[in-house]
C-alpha cells in the first residue's frame, strides 16, 4: 500500500512540476510576444515617418514601382485597409490594443483616435472606424463593441447574417479555428 501511495505522490509531484514548467514557459512567451508586436508596431510607425519625409522632399518611395506613399507591400492573401490614412487609423489602434493589454471598446478607441487627432475616413463614426477594424487580420472582435489584438488568441464574434443580410445568432470561435475555417 505504501508503495502505490509513494508512486501517486511522485506522479502527482511531477504533473504539478510540468504545470508549473508549462506555466512559466507562456508567461515568458507572452512577454516576448509584447516585445515583438510593440517592436513591429514601432517599425512601422518609424517607416511611415520616413515614407512622408520622403513624399515631402519629392522622393518616391523605393518600393518596387509602388508609388510613393505605400506604407508596405501586402503579403499573398493577406487583407490590407486602403490608403495611408486607413493604415494610419489600423496602426493607431493596433498601437492602443499593445500598450493597454487588454480588449477596448469602440468608444475607448474613437476617444483615443480624436485625441491623437488621427482622423476616421468618411463620416468619421464608429462604423466607418469598425469598417476597417473588421478588414484587419491582427484585429478580432471579441464582443458587442469590443477589439482585441488577434494574437492574444482571444475568442472572437462572428455574427451569421440570413439571406437578405438581417443579423441572426452570433458564432463564437478561437482565433485559432477562424484561421482554420478560412482556408
Amino acid at each position: 500500500m505504501f508503495k502505490k501511495d509513494q508512486q501517486s505522490s511522485m506522479t502527482e509531484t511531477a504533473l504539478l512540476d510540468a504545470l508549473k514548467s508549462a506555466r512559466e514557459r507562456i508567461g515568458q512567451a507572452e512577454g516576448e510576444r509584447s516585445k515583438f508586436e510593440a517592436a513591429i508596431t514601432a517599425a512601422r510607425k518609424e517607416e511611415r515617418l520616413l515614407v512622408k519625409l520622403l513624399e515631402l522632399r519629392g522622393i518616391q518611395s523605393p518600393d518596387s514601382g509602388q508609388k510613393s506613399g505605400a506604407v508596405r507591400k501586402s503579403l499573398p492573401g493577406e487583407k490590407r485597409s486602403t490608403g495611408n490614412m486607413g493604415r494610419q487609423l489600423v496602426d493607431a489602434v493596433i498601437e492602443e490594443l499593445t500598450s493597454s493589454g487588454r480588449p477596448v471598446h469602440i468608444s475607448e478607441l474613437m476617444r483615443m483616435l480624436r485625441t491623437r487627432g488621427i482622423p476616421v475616413p468618411g463620416l468619421g463614426t464608429q462604423a466607418n472606424l469598425i469598417s476597417y477594424l473588421r478588414r484587419e487580420p491582427q484585429l478580432v472582435r471579441t464582443s458587442r463593441g469590443m477589439y482585441a489584438l488577434s494574437a492574444w488568441g482571444l475568442k472572437t464574434l462572428q455574427h451569421l447574417n440570413d439571406s437578405s443580410g438581417n443579423e441572426l445568432d452570433a458564432q463564437v470561435t478561437t482565433t485559432k479555428e477562424v484561421k482554420q475555417n478560412e482556408h
